[in-house]
């Protein structure tokens, strides 16, 4: 059989729109599905730990990264060289951490004493009473993810670890999980600054702006 040139075109025609509705169907399909996937990849991101040991948690660790839901927080937290927080737990059971801050040429600490019950930490000062803490689960084997809660509502994530640097995947994974709790992308301590030496610090002042 011979076509014209007409039912060619024709033919050609039909053939490209089919094509089209194609490629664009694929498309759409793409994107409802990414549009579906990301709450459920955020739930999993800002997912409570399971219970955690707090003989584990013991030691020092230094404080790699946070994220702050105000933007004057965040600046000040890019105002420190290091910090680090040292953990204590008791024979008995009791838990305290104390956060040193190197700024300013000097070390600063503040001391907490918390309750630990599951992967929920609450602090047993007053002026803290409304905050509450939660382990978020991480693929980092020897890294700590806090968010913390005032009001029921995710101010802070931190970010700490026994190591001072991370593999670009873990820290992909803390950029996610802050961008699930709605704040801006996280500040980053340096690595090669010194940290505070354990022990007494310059200065025990209650720094609230800096400390955790």
């Amino acid at each position: 059989m011979i076509w014209s040139a007409e039912q060619l075109g024709e033919m050609s025609g039909t053939r490209s729109g089919v094509l089209a509705w194609g490629v664009m169907v694929v498309v759409c399909s793409c994107c409802w599905s990414a549009a579906n996937s990301a709450p459920l990849a955020c739930d999993q991101l800002v997912r409570p730990s399971d219970a955690v040991d707090p003989r584990l948690s013991s030691g020092r660790w230094a404080w790699v990264s946070a994220g702050f839901r105000e933007p004057a927080q965040l600046e000040n937290f890019k105002l420190r060289d290091s910090a680090s927080i040292d953990v204590l737990v008791s024979p008995s059971g009791n838990i305290s951490y104390t956060t040193k801050i190197h700024r300013e040429g000097k070390c600063h600490s503040y001391l907490h004493n918390v309750t630990l019950e599951g992967s929920t930490l609450t602090y047993d000062e007053r002026e803290m009473a409304n905050v509450t803490v939660t382990f978020l689960r991480t693929s980092c084997a020897d890294c700590l993810v806090m968010r913390f809660d005032t009001g029921g509502a995710a101010m802070q994530a931190y970010l700490f670890s026994r190591r001072r640097v991370l593999t670009e995947e873990e820290k992909e994974e803390f950029r996610a999980q802050v961008e699930c709790l709605n704040m801006p992308a996280p500040a980053w301590l340096h690595p090669s600054k010194e940290l505070c030496p354990e022990g007494a610090a310059e200065s025990t002042q209650a720094l609230e702006m800096w400390s955790c």
